[in-house]
């Protein structure tokens, strides 16, 4: 089974969110679940795009950049395109999804 993580945190960010998200994937991965998690590029990646934990990393660049600010829908246009490249190049059995509204 593939999985997909989609989510806008991920450590190395701090939170409830992030961390949820990063136990999901070594948890999955760890059952012998292939998963990747899709998240942010944040200024200071200890978890920069690539394979760690038995789990593919992939990075969404400028997410949250001060450019992006400016015109905060292109930071959700950003993640679609990238979800959107993820799921026809990963072609996942399942999509987790995980926002703070």
């Amino acid at each position: 089974m593939k999985i997909l993580i989609y989510t806008h945190e991920f450590p190395p960010f701090l939170g409830g969110l992030a961390t949820t998200s990063y136990k999901f994937a070594q948890g999955l991965s760890s059952n012998g679940v292939t998963v990747k998690a899709l998240s942010p590029k944040y200024k200071k990646n200890l978890y920069e795009s690539g394979y760690i934990n038995n789990f593919d990393i992939k990075r969404i660049p400028f997410l949250r950049s001060k450019l992006i600010n400016l015109f905060p829908p292109a930071a959700y246009l950003l993640g679609i395109i990238y979800l959107y490249i993820s799921i026809n190049s990963f072609k996942p059995d399942l999509i987790l999804t995980q926002y703070v509204l």
